[in-house]
């Protein structure tokens, strides 16, 4: 089929498409020149379109050169993705281990967190009882003690037996000698503390107690309280002893003297507690007269609570806490004030120790 093409001039030429390229003779009757220099013209249309030929290959040339950059780029983002899904594949493989191993710092934080969990401001193991903590252990009302009785613990008390009954121990200067022996570690006698501090603050004055916590590895761990350990108290009314055997590690602190292990060996064992459970701590001689072994209450409702919390909760007489914590004061004040005369009076005759007084003399 006839194709046509547009020369320079812009007039048109017919080819027949042949192989041989051999031009038709002209539809509209020219003569042989015309045709001869039709022919001309078609040279001429030759030669002149050699540029283009020169453009085009010039064109293929940027355009093979463009393709072979734009491979280039494909093959180095392939590369890269190669790279990110090979990384992503060691991640992914990675990632069970990898996450076990942060669950098991945080666990271990956690733990260390709470091991030595203090509660905010300057408060810490070891650290001078801050005034207000102190303060309101010490500043129980008489309207708190008095509504608090004997709140819900038992006499934790025994009376001394002997025939004849044993005389009340006193001190070279004949005040009655009020021994305690207990050790910081004890969750127990951590929670007797709280007690014996509230109820010895009635008759003298403590110096350098400092703020501690039971064993993190006991029973009922990190029970807050205070270590008797390096601190004093002065009384005109009685001579407090207070013995804390090891630290809250098991380390060894204080020792006993003969006399005081004396009276531990006697009365720190049957009748007044089971064989199997004898030199237990913490332990209480009242003068010889009256003996605690253990504490007054359980330490559970402590649990989790700050010494200030504990502290802001003891003139509230309906907590379950101060129930436990300042009856046990009651009965320590009513075992004293035995072995003190009733002095100082506005203690041992301030309800409710007349009549615990009364109570525990009949065995109650």
């Amino acid at each position: 089929m006839a194709k046509k093409r547009t020369n320079r001039g812009g007039a048109q030429r017919a080819y027949n498409g042949s192989s041989s390229g051999t031009p038709q003779r002209p539809a509209n009757g020219a003569n042989a020149t015309n045709a001869t220099n039709g022919t001309n013209g078609a040279k001429g249309a030759t030669a002149t379109a050699s540029p283009s030929k020169s453009a085009r290959a010039t064109a293929d040339s940027q355009s093979d050169r463009i393709a072979a950059a734009r491979a280039r780029n494909a093959a180095a983002r392939a590369a890269a993705e190669r790279r990110r899904s090979m990384q992503g594949g060691w991640l992914r493989r990675r990632w069970p281990i990898i996450s076990a191993v942060v669950v098991v710092v945080l666990i271990i934080a956690v733990f260390f967190a709470m091991s030595n969990r203090t509660p905010s401001g300057s408060a810490s193991i070891g650290s001078p009882v801050p005034a207000s903590i102190l303060g309101k252990v010490t500043g129980v009302s008489q309207s708190t003690y008095e509504k608090v009785g004997k709140g819900t613990i038992t006499n934790p008390f025994k009376k001394a037996q002997g025939n004849p009954p044993p005389p009340v121990n006193k001190a070279a200067d004949g005040r009655p000698i009020i021994l305690y022996v207990g050790a910081d570690y004890c969750p127990f006698c951590a929670a007797e503390r709280w007690s014996l501090v509230m109820a010895l603050s009635r008759f003298g004055t403590f110096k350098d107690l400092t703020l501690m916590q039971s064993s993190s590895t006991d029973t009922y761990p990190n029970t807050n309280t205070f270590s008797f350990h390096g601190s004093s108290y002065t009384s005109q009314y009685l001579d407090f002893q207070s013995v804390e055997t090891q630290d809250r590690t098991g380390q060894k602190l204080d020792s006993l003297t003969s006399a005081q292990q004396a009276i531990f060996d006697k009365y720190d064992a049957p009748p007044y507690i089971d064989a199997q459970y004898k030199g237990s701590i913490p332990f209480i001689s009242v003068a010889n007269q009256y003996i605690e072994i253990s504490a007054g209450f359980i330490p559970d409702q402590m649990q989790g609570m700050t010494w200030q919390e504990i502290a802001d909760k003891l003139n509230d007489p309906n907590s379950s806490v101060t129930r436990s914590i300042v009856a046990n004061a009651n009965y320590i004040t009513a075992a004293i004030c035995q072995v003190t005369d009733n002095k100082p009076a506005n203690v041992c005759t301030a309800a409710p120790i007349p009549q615990m007084i009364n109570d525990m003399k009949a065995g109650k």
